[in-house]
């Protein structure tokens, strides 16, 4: 007997999705991982089931798992083997959200699918009364899984298959980065165009037989594509796809109700409705948008413990947002006690994942001397990441100007410092505190490098670097809101100086005094290289 036929003789139900999950596992890991939770939905009802437990089987994986445990049902290990499965699961449904390698995909899948089979012998044990199971054999993996799904996807017309053909597909052009998708044409950009086509012809294919995950993937197609006549069709495949269970398609309603779109008025109530119902699927945008919901009384009366309840389930299932908010739960004691030590850590958790309110905040908190939890140079990582987020990226890169100056003093600090700080000013409106902040932190710092650049005659290239940064700033050191034109101030005065012309009175437009005479082409350079001027730095 082999792993699959062991499988089949505890239920059917069990055999068909562990078959599915270890079918799957090379091939397409990601799908893989979501049959295994799956598998530990149906063992949990099994041992619900045996034991007489009075636990609702219509309640999420979670909370049965909670329950089992806590009712002395299960063990630790039947615990802990469930929650990894149900994680793993939780990874492979969202890939958007992780961002995972195939080869990272394909780690977890394997270590996932050796806590089903010990899961499989637990539920054996339980339902036949005995210690022992059957000698089984545990069969080797293989990757032919794409042929067998070509075949039924093109021959058989099978839905299912030709749903896993547009992931298979979509999971292609996915590894495309974000210059080429943008660019969308060269050879690459008509490749990855091709792959996106052929996910959305299968798509199509699958939901003309009702499949609900083919309805949503082709509706996201349609509702997100260059043709904008296309949106209310896409938006309503989305909406029976939700309608028919599908979590990811109950998720993107929910957001279409609490924000409103093309095809929907807000209706706060009916997408709190949607969102719970893809939280009984640990669905981690559900449970981040239900915490936010419950934390500010949105469609629904004020419930900060269950704000809290969710934001726990959303952090733990590895969800930035999740994590992000169940930090502001400790920090600001929503739904429970405050507790800064686990609102840094879960902050420093959401952070690691790139979520950007959480590294702007934790590279705060680090800088400020808050937190001496995390080196500085996490302070410095965290920010520059900040800086190219556009919600963020003006605070940025004033923080990280400040960053500079405090711990990386010098001049080279200081160029990139003023530097930040005109981009800042240039781009944030008049008169905000952050546009005085960086007006009045460059004007400091470009009056010292003012200060150093007659110092700089041998380092050029230094000299180069504060000359420029010193054009962005006018005679009094306040920062101009046109880099642009600055820049063909520059080129126009270089211009000039190589034709020999006089430039004493732009040097000092740019509040650079030449507090020296003017050196005989016959005489010692000043930089005592020991040539004549008209040799070294007068050619």
């Amino acid at each position: 007997m082999n792993d699959f036929e062991f499988a089949e003789s505890i239920s059917a139900e069990v055999g068909k999705f562990y078959g599915k999950a270890k079918s799957r596992l090379i091939s397409l890991p990601e799908h893989s991982l979501i049959s295994q939770r799956a598998l530990a939905v149906v063992i949990c009802n099994i041992i619900i089931s045996c034991t007489s437990a009075e636990i609702d089987l219509r309640q999420d994986l979670d909370y049965k798992i909670a329950r089992l445990k806590k009712s002395n049902l299960i063990n630790f290990d039947v615990a802990d083997s469930l929650h990894a499965v149900r994680k793993s699961g939780n990874i492979g449904a969202h890939p958007d959200e992780y961002k995972l390698s195939d080869s990272e995909y394909l780690e977890i899948a394997k270590a996932s699918i050796r806590e089903c089979l010990s899961l499989l012998d637990y539920s054996y044990q339980l339902m036949h009364g005995t210690a022992s199971v059957p000698a089984y054999e545990v069969t080797e993996p293989v990757g032919d899984f794409l042929q067998t799904m070509s075949y039924k996807a093109m021959v058989e017309g099978d839905a299912e298959s030709q749903y896993l053909a547009g992931r298979y597909f979509q999971g292609r052009a996915a590894k495309y980065d974000d210059d080429i998708r943008k660019a969308g044409h060269g050879f690459f950009g008509q490749e990855y165009q091709s792959f996106l086509d052929q996910a959305q012809m299968w798509f199509k294919l699958a939901q003309h037989q009702d499949h609900r995950e083919s309805l949503y993937e082709y509706g996201m197609a349609l509702a997100n594509g260059r043709d904008k006549s296309m949106i209310g069709m896409g938006q309503g495949c989305i909406a029976r796809s939700a309608r028919m269970g599908y979590d990811e398609a109950q998720v993107q309603l929910g957001i279409y109700l609490r924000y409103g779109s093309n095809n929907f008025d807000v209706d706060l109530p009916e997408a709190l409705h949607f969102f719970t119902e893809a939280a009984q699927l640990d669905h981690p945008v559900a449970l981040a948008e239900l915490a936010d919901m419950y934390a500010n009384g949105r469609g629904t009366p004020l419930d900060k413990n269950k704000a809290f309840e969710c934001s726990v389930r959303s952090a733990e299932a590895g969800y930035p947002d999740g994590q992000f908010t169940l930090a502001k739960c400790y920090a600001e004691g929503i739904g429970v006690e405050p507790k800064e030590a686990l609102a840094v850590q879960w902050l420093a958790k959401s952070a690691e994942q790139f979520h950007p309110k959480a590294m702007f905040i934790l590279a705060r908190a680090i800088t400020s001397g808050e937190t001496t939890a995390y080196k500085i140079e996490d302070a410095k990582k965290y920010l520059n990441h900040c800086m190219h987020v556009p919600d963020f990226q003006n605070e940025a890169k004033v923080a990280y100007a400040n960053y500079l100056l405090e711990f990386e003093p010098g001049l080279e600090g200081m160029i990139v410092a003023a530097s930040l700080c005109q981009e800042c000013f240039e781009s944030e409106p008049a008169d905000t505190e952050l546009s005085k902040e960086s007006a009045s932190l460059g004007r400091t710092t470009i009056t010292e490098i003012r200060q150093s650049i007659p110092k700089l005659i041998n380092n050029p290239k230094l000299a180069e670097a504060a000359l420029i940064v010193t054009a962005y700033y006018d005679d009094q050191g306040y920062p101009y809101k046109n880099r642009a034109d600055r820049m063909k101030m520059l080129m126009d005065m270089s211009k000039s100086h190589k034709a020999g012309k006089n430039i004493s009175g732009q040097l000092r437009t740019l509040g650079i005094t030449q507090d020296h005479p003017k050196q005989g082409r016959n005489e010692l350079c000043a930089c005592n290289s020991g040539k004549k001027y008209k040799a070294c730095h007068g050619k």
